[in-house]
């Protein structure tokens, strides 16, 4: 399991999102472990008490507005969006239950591909899908702004040519098409 926060630049293409995800993950996993993998080793040092007051201690500092910009910049659960790839442990999309530490008040699980059984083909060249799971909390998202922005990822994920996006056929400096380096990042 691999944990990755990541900010998006808005004038980032979609496809060097999709490559800049795909080499942050294998930097992790060449074993640059991320700053809160070392915080937590650290903090799973100590015993039991004392990690539950170091924990309490981090809760009142969040509820008072006190915690440094450092902390909350590297902590993952400090994000607009939680997204879980259940697809690279090779299973379906879930229903995730949200957290009362940090600020993630949206759960996004995407599931594995599986070939569509009503598309309008049949055998091997029926159409690839993959579902997607959507968790909020009601305290922060209302139903409307929900449904939009459902339908503006779905619209993005479904054709981003269409809403604006730069989509490139080739990645920079690669002799590989960028859907092939999407499909090989998929896989791993």
């Amino acid at each position: 399991m691999l944990v990755v926060k990541r900010r998006f630049d808005t004038d980032e293409s979609f496809a060097a999102m999709v490559l800049g995800m795909h080499e942050t993950e294998q930097r992790y996993r060449r074993g640059e472990a991320a700053r809160v993998e070392r915080e937590l080793g650290l903090l799973f040092a100590f015993p039991r008490f004392v990690r539950r007051l170091l924990m309490r201690l981090v809760d009142a500092a969040d509820r008072l507005g006190l915690l440094p910009r450092s902390f909350i910049e590297n902590d993952p659960m400090f994000a607009s969006a939680f997204f879980a790839n259940m697809a690279s442990l090779g299973m379906p999309a879930v229903y995730h239950h949200l957290y009362e530490y940090g600020t993630a008040g949206i759960f996004c699980s995407v599931g594995r591909p599986v070939t569509d059984p009503g598309s309008p083909t049949s055998g091997p060249e029926r159409r690839r899908t993959m579902q997607v799971r959507w968790t909020f909390d009601e305290r922060a998202e209302d139903g409307l702004t929900a449904w939009f922005a459902i339908r503006r990822f779905r619209q993005v994920i479904e054709d981003p040519a269409a809403v604006g996006l730069r989509v490139e056929s080739l990645a920079p400096d690669a002799a590989q098409p960028i859907d092939d380096q999407i499909d090989d990042a998929a896989r791993s």
